[in-house]
């Protein structure tokens, strides 16, 4: 018997990982907009709720130094769609595509989307991962001068 649990205990020690287990990282709830939207460029958008019950975001795309893109406004969601209403002097509406956690701005823009950039860059046809999720995230997204972006 002592046999039979030595070989076990051999065994199970010849079979075990050396390295030790770690907690896995939640997955990111790419159903819920709400959240945090990033790319390797600098490019962020934030998506939060409003006392309403509907969403607002703010965006920051960055072109060559010191181009740059920002804007804030009102969301809705249909669908894999989210329709982007930005707030400012000049109108400026588009629908993104909101996919696995992947946002596409499209490719082409009204004329009055320009308003929000200075020369020389657009933030037509950008893509941004869901980065983060929840309110907490949201804090730590800083838009040109340093503020937080979203919240």
């Amino acid at each position: 018997m002592r046999i039979c649990v030595l070989t076990s205990a051999l065994l199970l020690a010849a079979c075990a990982d050396d390295e030790p287990r770690t907690p896995e990282e939640p997955a990111l709830d790419t159903g819920n907009i709400v959240g945090l939207y990033e790319n390797d460029r600098g490019d962020r958008l934030c998506i939060a709720p409003t006392e309403d019950g509907a969403h607002k975001f703010a965006f920051v795309t960055l072109g060559a130094e010191p181009a740059a893109c920002s804007g804030l406004g009102s969301v809705s969601r249909a669908g894999d769609r989210l329709r982007l209403e930005l707030e400012g002097e000049e109108r400026c509406s588009l629908d993104a595509r909101l996919e696995d956690g992947q946002l596409s701005i499209p490719p082409t823009l009204a004329d009055e989307c320009a308003y929000y950039c200075s020369a020389g860059t657009s933030f037509a046809g950008r893509e941004l991962i869901k980065t983060a999720d929840g309110l907490l995230p949201l804090g730590e997204a800083e838009d040109l001068v340093g503020d937080p972006l979203c919240l």
